[in-house]
């Protein structure tokens, strides 16, 4: 598709959409008619292509050191240290356990998360699978804080969890805190 177009309409579930050639209309199954912006995406075909690489997910592993030296790099202080808003370190802080909420690929990198902040940090901290969280949601503790790590934005649908878009690529998500990962777009899902 990106070779086609760079904008794009998200469809939600039990919605359907009638599209003519200048125009479309998104609809839910009752017939009513839903409105809802586009967005434009800014990466190009190369981005989503796999090269010489046999598979997409080699692609991805491959290309990790250099998504985590651009990661680094954005969010470094400049002194060797990591930038973080303050009002993250605040929440951080003030919860008395972690729950890391994501799935595939996302779902490994919060298993390691885990342990790197439990290590680091002394907070206990769960990890679950975002699809099954709503309909098997754990005892929750006091004061949590909830991550969401969504590698194509699928986490996007749960309840309580998502991101504004400063970059309009992809549709706009609420929560209280959120920060890109700005890798190129995910083709091993």
């Amino acid at each position: 598709m990106i070779q086609l177009t760079r904008e794009y309409v998200e469809l939600m579930d039990e919605e359907v959409v009638v599209l003519k050639r200048d125009s479309y209309t998104i609809m839910d199954l009752d017939g009513n008619v839903k409105t809802r912006k586009s967005y434009t995406v800014t990466f190009d075909a190369s981005d989503t292509e796999k090269g010489a690489y046999p598979h997409y997910m080699i692609k991805e592993i491959d290309e990790q050191p250099a998504v985590l030296r651009k990661l680094l790099t954005a969010y470094s202080d400049g002194k060797g240290g990591i930038a973080l808003d303050p009002a993250i370190r605040t929440a951080v802080q003030a919860a008395d356990r972690l729950y890391i909420v994501a799935c595939g690929t996302s779902y490994h990198a919060g298993l390691v998360g885990k342990q790197l902040i439990e290590k680091i940090a002394g907070i206990p901290t769960e990890v679950h699978i975002s699809s099954e969280f709503s309909y098997n949601t754990p005892l929750l503790s006091k004061k949590p804080l909830f991550i969401f790590i969504s590698q194509s934005g699928g986490n996007s649908r749960q309840p309580g969890c998502s991101c504004q878009n400063e970059k309009d690529e992809l549709p706009d998500i609420d929560t209280d805190q959120c920060r890109w990962l700005d890798a190129v777009p995910g083709s091993g899902l």
